[in-house]
């Protein structure tokens, strides 16, 4: 080729490139851009996201964009936000005025906040979901961020669960449409007649009334238990729990107005099985003789929690030949127990001082003479070692008066409601309104 026409084709490529910066040049400088560098939105959310997420004396026609954000492992959350793009006096103001509300060290990556953006992707409003039931909002009032609590209206339903052990207690109640919780506070009320860890077997039958806590009609968990039945297989007496509100006496109570709660627990731990039982002729596993074994072994896994059976004073914590590391514990007078074998002892556990029902007081171990961790647990009436398991918590005393009568007659309308319901269903309004009367 001619170097007069290379010159020629090498000139017009050249304007014709030049044509084309200087076009994207104009085009960016006649384009409307943020304010603001620092923040590019790649995607505006609608109008319903935003009025979805509307709640509250906030100005949401500032908002043109939210967004979600979920901390990373180790991150704080200064740095998550400045991850976002929020940063200056933005970034300060709002993490200090959140932190006034809540400890920053508190919250956890599976957390997520929600980012209300403004116009020039500035931070208008920052929300932090804590539980069902209330938000923690920082929000820009002004030159300033404010930080307040939003509560959810809590609506409160009653529902009805009946069923029958197969397996365990908690599956089938899990079964039957209720909840942990629900296992975890009939285990408790009835706790003081029943052990459920060892006495619960197939066939047994429970019916439970219990609120039902709701925002926007959809269910967040379970509140109270007001009415509870357990009935063992091949018991024709259920054991039973009504909850009595008052200012006073509130507490639950059997049908006919006396407090289920006894002077002593049914046991003092959780355990896996009973290994040795109460004898006055054992073959001690380690010394090999015959001897008395006044008490019973639990066995459990070594630092299983140990719980005082009933309130009572510190006699003694210390070592006993033998029996390793023991609490002895003494109530009313009249009764004295003994736990041994501990691992160590709770804290703030010795002699002289004062214990509740169901404190801990040491920890399962395979102190003194030993073949491995368990619990041995005696009780002494009127200086006398008797068999646990055929202790008698001893009947409370009634409700006084017009309180009694008046609870009877809840407690009768309790079992109407549960004759007439289907297992799962929801009380009708009426019931509903009588049941939720304070």
């Amino acid at each position: 080729m001619k170097p007069s026409r290379l010159n020629g084709l090498t000139s017009r490529a050249s304007v014709i490139a030049l044509s084309i910066v200087l076009g994207v040049v104009v085009f960016w400088a006649f384009t409307p851009k943020p304010s603001s560098s620092s923040w590019a939105p790649e995607n505006f959310s609608t109008r319903d996201a935003i009025d979805d997420a509307a709640s509250g004396p906030f100005d949401f026609e500032s908002v043109v964009c939210v967004e979600s954000m979920q901390l990373e492992p180790g991150e704080a959350l200064a740095v998550a936000l400045e991850r976002m793009g929020v940063d200056g006096a933005d970034l300060y103001e709002a993490v200090q005025a959140f932190g006034g509300e809540m400890e920053l060290r508190l919250i956890r990556p599976s957390d997520r906040f929600t980012l209300h953006r403004g116009v020039a992707g500035n931070l208008e409003r920052l929300e932090y979901q804590r539980n069902p039931e209330s938000r923690i909002v920082v929000s820009r009032d002004a030159a300033l961020y404010a930080c307040a609590v939003e509560k959810f209206p809590v609506e409160r339903a009653v529902r009805y669960f009946h069923g029958r052990v197969e397996g365990n207690l908690f599956d089938s109640v899990i079964r039957a449409g209720g909840g942990a919780k629900i296992v975890c506070d009939l285990s408790e009320l009835l706790a003081w007649s029943f052990d459920f860890f060892t006495e619960t077997q197939a066939g047994d039958e429970f019916s439970i009334l219990v609120e039902e806590r709701r925002i926007e009609g959809k269910r967040i968990g379970f509140g109270r238990i007001l009415a509870g039945q357990y009935l063992p297989r091949g018991s024709h007496k259920p054991l039973e729990a009504f909850l009595h509100e008052g200012s006073q006496h509130e507490g639950y109570y059997d049908r006919e107005g006396h407090s289920i709660k006894r002077a002593f627990l049914k046991s003092p731990l959780n355990f896996s099985r009973i290994s040795s039982h109460f004898s006055h002729s054992r073959m001690h596993p380690i010394l090999k003789k015959r001897r008395p074994h006044l008490g019973i072994d639990y066995a459990a896994p070594h630092g299983t929690p140990v719980v005082a059976l009933g309130k009572g004073e510190i006699s003694l914590a210390g070592w006993i030949r033998g029996f390793g590391n023991t609490v002895k514990i003494k109530h009313h007078g009249t009764y004295l127990t003994q736990y041994a074998h501990l691992s160590r002892f709770a804290r703030g556990i010795r002699p002289g001082s004062k214990v509740q029902q169901g404190q801990v007081i040491g920890y399962v171990g395979s102190t003194g003479l030993s073949t491995g961790p368990h619990l041995d647990f005696r009780i002494r009436e009127n200086g006398k070692w008797i068999n646990p398991l055929k202790l008698k918590g001893g009947k409370s005393a009634p409700l006084p008066g017009v309180a009694r009568g008046a609870f009877i007659d809840r407690a009768q309308y309790y079992l109407a409601v549960m004759a007439d319901s289907q297992p799962g269903q929801e009380v009708g309004p009426l019931g509903r309104e009588a049941l939720l009367t304070e």
